[in-house]
């Protein structure tokens, strides 16, 4: 028999299936309700260092200065990650959205309305980013509290845009 046509012992398998898991049980707690939270805010933090990694080649293709585009990325990704961190170490456990759903919809509006300033021709990149945020909020939020968001969200980049305008026409 060939040296390249055995496998590994079937244990391995497991031991790597217990390794995950238990990897997973240290990042994720083992508190349900956590976890779910966890699950969600890394689901989150995935999408934005994805949607920072698209943003800096989009401000790079708008000739935006670099260091500004990677102020910018890293600190929306940073962001993210602490939402993450505090919520990983429980310190937002007694609070009434323990997930910072409000927090992080309102922190990534704020990072999309300062990338369209950002990126001049191409602002219009921003706004798929922008509708994922918002989507993710349809299902966690509170009407009321989802349609403070979109308030804040079209003053906010009404001030952008007018502001754009007269500065970058």
């Amino acid at each position: 028999m060939l040296e390249s046509s055995r496998r590994p012992p079937a244990h391995t398998a497991s031991v790597v299936a217990v390794a995950a898991a238990r990897g997973a049980e240290h990042l994720l707690t083992r508190d349900p309700h956590r976890r779910i939270h966890l699950m969600q805010t890394g689901l989150a933090l995935l999408l934005t260092a994805y949607c920072a990694a698209l943003a800096l080649y989009v401000a790079h293709l708008a000739g935006t200065p670099m260091p500004l585009a990677y102020t910018w990325a890293t600190c929306t990704v940073v962001g993210i990650a602490a939402v993450f961190v505090s919520i990983r170490a429980g310190w937002t456990q007694g609070l009434a959205d323990p997930s910072l759903t409000t927090l992080q919809l309102s922190f990534t509006v704020t990072s999309a309305a300062i990338l369209y300033a950002l990126i001049g021709p191409l602002r219009a990149a921003t706004f798929p980013a922008l509708v994922i945020t918002l989507v993710f909020g349809m299902f966690t939020l509170a009407p009321r509290v989802l349609m403070g968001i979109a308030a804040y969200t079209l003053a906010l980049f009404g001030a952008v845009m007018l502001f754009k305008s007269q500065q970058d026409p």
